[in-house]
Parts: structure tokens; C-alpha cells; sequence
């Protein structure tokens, strides 16, 4: 497969936010180069769209959200976690997140990482799915 070297109408070099981005440019034209990036960008085009962070009808119970966006006072059930990080925090003795604003502190802490059977993929899923929400996350690595 050969590579792409030139713009799509200019005739230069595909490059970080060209002029002339199309359908066939690469990925990189957008800035994206890893999944966070493309969450980042996403996040960001629900922003200025001025579309919720979050559907209204998301299944959030009794609890309201301003705007419809999250905040750091939710409860952890606001975000769409998967059972098993749930659990994970739910279970472990030194874990006392109860808030988005707590787990926020967890991941930029580091001690998210700490927390017994969250793992690796765990991290990434709260990372990933606290970016969604609009929240300000650490690069992982």
C-alpha cells in the first residue's frame, strides 16, 4: 500500500491541520494519533455543538445534572462504567470514591492504579470514560 505524501487538492504534504482536509486525508491531518486524542476531539465537537455531555434520558435515576453535563459532585453512577470497574471500586477497602470528583482524584493521583483488580484496562476504561463525560484527564502511561 503506498503511502499518502501529498494534500488533496494542494498537491503538498499531508501535515497537522492543513487547509484542504478531506475525506481522503490520514487521521493525522486531525491531530489524532491515539484513541485519547479522538475522544479529546470528540468531546470537543459535542462541546461546540452544544449538544449535553450526557442524554437526559440516560438512566440516571432521580438525580438531575445542570445542563445536562456532568460535574465532579455525581455520583459515580452517572458515568457509564462497566460492572467490573464498579465492582472494583465498590470492593476494595481503601477505595472511598463515591463522587466523579473522587475518581477524578483517583486517576490524577495515580492511585486509581492501586486500587484492588482495576488493572491496566480498568484504568483506561475510567480514563476513557471520564474523557467522554468532558473531564480533564492525565495522559495514561
Amino acid at each position: 500500500m503506498a503511502e499518502m505524501t501529498s494534500g488533496p487538492s494542494k498537491g503538498g504534504p499531508h501535515a497537522v491541520g492543513h487547509d484542504r482536509i478531506g475525506t481522503e486525508c490520514p487521521v493525522t491531518c486531525l491531530g489524532v494519533w491515539t484513541v485519547g486524542d479522538l475522544l479529546a476531539l470528540l468531546v470537543e465537537a459535542r462541546r461546540v455543538s452544544g449538544l449535553p455531555a450526557a442524554p437526559a434520558d440516560a438512566g440516571f435515576g432521580a438525580h438531575r445534572h445542570e445542563g445536562g453535563r456532568l460535574s465532579r459532585a455525581c455520583p459515580l453512577a452517572c458515568l457509564q462504567l462497566s460492572t467490573r470497574v464498579r465492582n472494583a471500586l465498590r470492593n476494595d477497602r481503601n477505595c472511598t470514591a463515591t463522587t466523579v470528583g473522587d475518581l477524578l482524584d483517583l486517576l490524577w493521583s495515580r492511585d486509581l492504579h492501586e486500587v484492588r483488580l482495576m488493572g491496566a484496562r480498568g484504568v483506561g476504561e475510567v480514563h476513557a470514560v471520564l474523557l467522554a463525560a468532558g473531564f480533564s484527564v492525565p495522559r495514561l502511561g
